[in-house]
């Protein structure tokens, strides 16, 4: 069912402020609206959900989640700033806080120790184990608090953004080497990882479907390295193999 029309009188809710594409969710009816100012409202004539309007929100959980997991603190400190500065999506009312400059500050600061210790071998796996419950609801947090649709939208997003955090550090941990020949190697690692998670972050906000990309391309480094790895010690198993 197709109406014309502007959005509806009243003031828009906070959420709304800052985003150009109005998606409402009504539970009672099981459907979602999908409103653009000055055009046209949408809605699912036979009372289901319209699958596409949680196109661009699951693809922020996916994004910001799996940024979460490689630099957590980094990735919360690029949303705030980005509300702040009015680009990409906003916040909802639930994590309106992390758009408050204390709140980017802090980040800020847990960022640049995080990606510090990342860098030392000595360090580098202990952290990992030592802060998954602090990427896991990093993740829940960025996987929540740009999604609409009220409090159905921020469990959905936490827990979406929740396991892409946990699946990325895990992907994170597999691929990184046991070993390195030298620090050179896991500080130019470190870098990247800096600088994938905090473009991801960035161009998710700005392209929501970006994060897809991210998802897929840290499943298929997953992949990719474990199959690598049951390849070599099936080789090294067969017979004759040995000296």
């Amino acid at each position: 069912m197709v109406e014309r029309g502007g959005r509806p009188e009243g003031p828009p809710a906070p959420f709304h402020k800052r985003c150009d594409l109005d998606l409402g969710f009504d539970i009672g009816s099981m459907a979602i609206e999908m409103r653009h100012p000055g055009v046209e409202q949408i809605q699912s004539g036979h009372g289901g959900i319209v699958v596409t309007a949680w196109v661009f929100p699951v693809g922020r959980m996916l994004g910001l989640g799996t940024a979460a997991g490689t630099r957590p603190s980094l990735t919360l400190a690029v949303i705030g700033i980005m509300y702040k500065l009015d680009w990409g999506v906003g916040l909802n009312a639930t994590f309106g806080i992390l758009g408050h400059w204390l709140a980017i500050i802090v980040f800020v600061v847990l960022a640049i120790f995080e990606s510090s210790f990342d860098k030392i071998p000595k360090l580098d796996r202990l952290q990992g184990r030592l802060t998954m419950p602090y990427r896991v609801v990093a993740g829940g947090v960025a996987g929540a608090c740009t999604i609409p649709f009220g409090w159905q939208g921020v469990v959905v997003g936490a827990v979406v953004g929740a396991l892409a955090a946990w699946f990325a550090l895990y992907a994170k941990q597999l691929t990184r080497p046991k070993t390195v020949p030298s620090d050179a190697v896991l500080n130019l690692m470190g870098l990247w990882e800096d600088l994938a998670a905090l473009a991801g972050t960035l161009l998710t906000l700005l392209f929501s479907p970006v994060g897809y990309g991210m998802a897929g391309f840290t499943a298929v480094a997953f992949w990719s390295t474990r199959y690598r790895r049951r390849a070599k010690y099936r080789h090294m198993r067969r017979p004759g193999r040995r000296a």
